[in-house]
């Protein structure tokens, strides 16, 4: 995922098994609506998400 120019590979937490799951077309929207629209940090979206953002 790119924002701002950054590349951040995103992965969504999975407590039960600990794999890495796909995100959605619908969920990258969520994401870059909420950096770009609402000026959130890449952090507080990963909190927001329950996302994993390893730089």
């Amino acid at each position: 995922m790119t924002v701002s120019g950054k590349t951040f590979k995103v992965v969504r937490l999975n407590a039960m098994e600990g794999n890495e799951e796909m995100l959605t077309v619908e969920t990258i929207r969520k994401i870059k609506l909420a950096h770009g629209r609402d000026e959130k940090s890449i952090g507080q979206i990963a909190r927001d998400f329950n996302l994993s953002r390893n730089t």
